[in-house]
């Protein structure tokens, strides 16, 4: 793995590894961003440096999950700002999609409120049981690496990918077999975060979100 334009980054303050700094590096190989301490930096540029024993913590997250499904099965939404949920009055948003976040429209929004700011926007009645049925598809992807599975919600979960089913010894390959066989299976995108614990994996998959071909790291040794 090629690294290039390094720099210093000081950690949250809620992080438990607050008191260390971090180095943010670029990986040219494959677009990823991530977070290290000075102690594992040499795991990382050699993989197959054992002398750091952490877990490996991937954190799965569907991109704006049901207005995915919906613009997936039906081409009329695709490009369009659409929210799913009621229209009514008291209507309130389940979720929408990028398109629609571009004018602030977000998930537990009154519809009255989102409809002001989006004249165009397109409301969708959710369909629950199929977003069951796609969550299921994707879990027993998930099932097919790891059986410690962490399920959220329906569009995301924790994966402990340390002693993984496949013996793949790199979490970043992992992870880039799974959002490859999401998106083959459901034809979704899914963005994933890896690091040595649950809330840093969280954190990473926020990272430059929605790109579908991104994935990050905030790991040591991963």
């Amino acid at each position: 793995m090629t690294l290039v334009n390094t720099r210093l980054h000081q950690a949250p303050r809620r992080d438990v590894a607050c008191r260390h700094f971090r180095r943010v590096a670029f990986s040219a190989t494959n677009g990823m961003f991530f977070l290290c301490s000075f102690r594992c930096w040499r795991s990382l540029v050699n993989p197959m440096d054992h002398t750091v024993h952490v877990r490996k913590i991937i954190h799965v997250d569907m991109d704006a999950f049901y207005a995915s499904v919906e613009q997936r099965d039906n081409p009329d939404l695709r490009g369009k700002p659409i929210a799913v949920g009621g229209a009514g009055a008291r209507g309130v948003l389940t979720t929408a999609s990028y398109e629609a976040r571009i004018f602030g429209i977000h998930s537990a929004m009154p519809s009255v409120t989102a409809a002001r700011k989006c004249p165009d926007l397109i409301f969708v009645k959710p369909r629950f049981e199929v977003y069951r049925e796609v969550s299921q598809q994707i879990r027993e992807i998930f099932a097919e690496y790891t059986s410690l599975i962490e399920p959220l919600s329906l569009d995301e979960a924790y994966l402990d990918v340390t002693e993984n089913l496949k013996e793949m010894p790199i979490a970043t390959e992992i992870a880039l077999e799974i959002r490859a066989r999401i998106k083959a299976v459901t034809g979704l995108n899914a963005s994933a975060g890896i690091s040595y614990n649950k809330f840093l994996a969280k954190m990473a998959s926020d990272l430059n979100k929605p790109k579908p071909s991104s994935l990050q790291r905030t790991d040591r040794h991963s």
